[in-house]
């Protein structure tokens, strides 16, 4: 169910319009209502538009692919989960490229805009018949090379492949259609999870917005995955709960077809955030033998090293305990933030949502203690 049923032409139209619009020294921002407005330049747009420029004529010069023997991969996660740290291990092996982020509209540059419908905060959660078309026509083109979305572009790096024969995809803002992208395409499945907590902390801490209800108004899912009482206890904390406990809805929102489902894919690879930290060698050895991956002294020797999000948007303690490599220290240094009772209020809403998969008083998903 795509936000703005009404206006996606326009709106695909008018986001265009700006990205161009973003290489002038003079601005004009023109909205749905047909109003232009002449704003200031701003040299922010200025440098970040040939920034997209660049990354995407590197792309087209640098980045060849020819898919090999090996299936590609969809890492299905979630923002401030440890995903990046997950794909750029995971991408460490010869020949993998990674694809970071293909379904962000908030991150996305204009050759990435053209081929995907407009989806209300950027969840893609259900499809009508018109978004299914364009996600499949977007996805075959991103596997068969034709289409580079968010790939690596600093050629001058010594990690940096020339040549791929497989990718990895980081999906965070479509994990409500992972089983439609498992029946659709031969891929591997990963589903990845963090702590809910240190999770919502580290959103709050970079002041990111909720997607919580882009859920609620989707018809399908409130149906599917919410029972009347549910769908009434989401509305209402959404409306009166506090910041922290609006958060805490939205992971499990954001969550939940991919936690209801797994149960009943066993063929789909689960690795958990807390896991991948405390058990490096047992996870990188699940990767391989799940994935077909070869280089494992390379994910070893990589598995140490912060990932560009943790450098970028991570505390100096959580860079500093992930160099020193103490696991225990980097799952449960949130304790020190909030008190048992605001886990309490946490773990109210989970099992509210009936949400299992972490429990009150414990670091790490059920079933890894």
């Amino acid at each position: 169910m795509s936000g703005f049923p009404d206006n996606v032409e326009l709106v695909k139209k008018i986001i265009l319009i700006n990205i161009v619009q973003k290489i002038s020294l003079e601005t004009y921002w023109i909205n749905p209502f047909c109003e232009v407005r002449f704003l200031r330049s701003d040299s922010s747009n200025l440098q970040r538009a040939g920034k997209d420029l660049f990354k995407e004529s590197i792309w087209y010069l640098f980045n060849r692919y020819e898919q090999g023997d090996e299936k590609n991969i969809c890492l299905f996660s979630t923002r401030r989960g440890g995903s990046t740290h997950l794909m750029e291990l995971i991408a460490t092996n010869r020949g993998v490229r990674f694809c970071d982020q293909p379904f962000s509209l908030n991150s996305s540059l204009s050759g990435q805009v053209r081929h995907l419908p407009i989806f209300d905060r950027s969840q893609v959660i259900s499809l009508n018949e018109d978004d299914e078309a364009m996600i499949r026509t977007y996805l075959e083109k991103i596997f068969s090379g034709v289409l580079n979305v968010q790939t690596p572009w600093r050629f001058w790096r010594r990690d940096f492949d020339f040549l791929a024969n497989r990718l990895v995809l980081k999906i965070v803002d479509a994990k409500g259609i992972i089983d439609w992208v498992d029946r659709n395409f031969p891929v591997y499945i990963v589903y990845s999870t963090r702590h809910p907590i240190p999770t919502v902390l580290s959103i709050m801490r970079n002041q990111w917005g909720l997607t919580a209800r882009a859920y609620l108004h989707d018809h399908d899912f409130v149906r599917n995955y919410l029972d009347p009482d549910q769908a009434d206890y989401a509305e209402c904390m959404l409306l009166n709960g506090t910041l922290f406990q609006k958060h805490i809805l939205n992971w499990c929102l954001e969550n939940m077809i991919a936690l209801r489902l797994i149960a009943q894919r066993p063929h789909w690879l689960y690795i958990s955030y807390e896991a991948l930290i405390l058990n490096p060698d047992e996870t990188i050895e699940k990767l391989s033998k799940y994935l077909h991956l070869a280089d494992i002294l390379r994910m070893r020797e990589k598995i140490s090293r912060p990932s560009k999000s943790t450098r970028d948007l991570s505390t100096t303690d959580a860079r500093a305990a992930i160099k020193d490599g103490d696991g225990c220290n980097i799952i449960s240094r949130w304790r020190r933030e909030l008190s048992r009772q605001e886990e309490r209020v946490a773990f109210d809403i989970l099992d509210r949502l009936d949400i299992t998969v972490y429990q009150y008083g414990s670091d790490v998903p059920v079933g890894s203690e």
